[in-house]
């Protein structure tokens, strides 16, 4: 489970570790190629699961894990009393989830899907979280069995 947003920053750092492009080099420090020091956010990223950093000695790069992959892939909109999660090229999106508010009056909690498994949130913002969260988990799950077979 990832309690981590995924603000733009995150994400990209996310790009740049899938592209192979952030070290930890052997005094125990992150970088960016470049010379970005970014050892905060990978502590972050990793105490979440979404990036891994294998064992060894001297200069090591990072790894996405499939958790990471997943939250890169996942694309939220927010409607204000509906909200999906897809994923896909934009022209041809695969829905995977959708939060809605149980209430039309603007009071009652919300209603997160995602695959078979349910939730309900007090708020909206909540339920955009426990929405990602899903999804995300989802197609983690999927990457790996994918991986497996």
């Amino acid at each position: 489970m990832s309690a981590l947003h995924p603000t733009p920053a995150r994400l990209g750092l996310l790009g740049e570790v899938a592209q192979g492009r952030v070290f930890r080099d052997a005094a125990g420090a992150d970088y960016v190629s470049g010379g970005r020091r970014v050892s905060a956010q990978l502590a972050e990223m990793e105490r979440a699961r979404w990036v891994a950093l294998p064992d060894g000695q001297g200069l090591r790069t990072w790894q996405i894990t499939h958790l990471g992959t997943a939250h890169r892939m996942i694309r939220i909109l927010n409607y204000g009393t509906h909200a999906v999660a897809e994923i896909g090229p934009d022209d041809t999106p695969e829905v995977i989830g959708e939060a809605r508010r149980r209430s039309e009056t603007g009071r009652g909690s919300w209603w997160v899907q995602v695959g078979q498994g349910e939730a309900v949130c007090r708020t909206g913002s909540a339920a955009l979280a426990e929405l990602r969260r899903r999804a995300a988990d989802l197609v983690a799950a999927q990457l790996a069995e994918a991986v497996t077979t």
